[in-house]
């Protein structure tokens, strides 16, 4: 409040006074005002695998499983919320988790009352499915805010169909694509393995929608940013972008490294030249 940009709204952040300061003049500011030191935590970061709890899994508590259904894009609703409280109260724990990735989580659920959740959950929209890109999937709610030049969610949407629908022999693709309609990455698009920032381009009929791709970014042992690779691509284009980025990754893998390790271990330009014509 004190030291935040006034002459940028986009700039009225945080982080951008983080970005400014350092954690060193940060931490003193801070012991300014408080009037003493801040302990040091002389740990090292601590680590965030930066992961999902995908499909079903056993709880410490014997004989009892929690349940994580996807939601794409974490559009849910009224219906679906009402009969899914509904099944947590009658086959587990009465309570609902929320996960990083916008998706949903049953607890307590009993080994044998499993198959029957899911049933239950299945008629009411909830696809217990395979594809892993369903549960790591994001998209900032673009349509409320009002900052985004369109729905983050329909665009997550359709480039999961895509997906699915061109690499559906694939088993164990796990791709984290995070969709923000903006730069202030609500949806953490930075550390995605696959990152889009919506943006506005001109074109002969006016403005229209496109996001800049980034690669390469996540948590875990090595955290890094993810690198902007392509800027500007079309919004109908971009599944095809990340259709060609997938289908080169399955070709070109080696010694079974990750879609992020294969994105950092390529330049920019080679990147660019798996998205060719795009």
């Amino acid at each position: 409040r004190d030291h935040g940009r006034r002459d940028s709204k986009a700039k009225a952040r945080f982080k951008w006074l983080v970005e400014e300061w350092g954690i060193e003049k940060l931490r003193k500011v801070l012991e300014d005002k408080l009037g003493e030191p801040l302990e040091r935590y002389e740990h090292g970061y601590p680590r965030v695998s930066g992961e999902e709890h995908v499909g079903v899994n056993p709880q410490k508590q014997e004989g009892l499983r929690y349940i994580n259904f996807p939601l794409l894009g974490g559009r849910l609703n009224s219906r679906q919320m009402f009969r899914l409280a509904d099944i947590a109260e009658r086959y587990g724990w009465p309570e609902i988790r929320l996960t990083p990735f916008q998706n949903l989580i049953l607890v307590g659920i009993k080994d044998e009352s499993v198959g029957k959740v899911i049933d239950e959950a299945r008629n009411i929209g909830l696809n217990f499915v395979e594809s892993p890109a369903r549960w790591t999937t994001l998209a900032c709610p673009s349509s409320f805010c009002g900052k985004a030049p369109e729905n983050a969610k329909k665009r997550a949407e359709d480039i999961v169909h895509h997906i699915e629908r061109k690499f559906s022999g694939v088993k164990g693709l796990k791709i984290r694509i995070f969709v923000s309609g903006c730069p202030n990455a609500c949806t953490r698009h930075p550390i995605a393995d696959i990152g889009l920032q919506a943006v506005q381009v001109r074109t002969e009929n006016g403005t229209k929608a496109a996001y800049n791709i980034f690669l390469g970014g996540g948590l875990g042992d090595r955290p890094s940013f993810a690198k902007l690779v392509k800027k500007g691509v079309d919004g109908e284009k971009v599944k095809l972008a990340i259709e060609r980025l997938i289908s080169a990754y399955l070709e070109r893998r080696v010694d079974g490294e990750t879609f992020r390790e294969f994105c950092n271990r390529h330049t920019d330009g080679q990147l660019r030249e798996f998205m060719e014509g795009i």
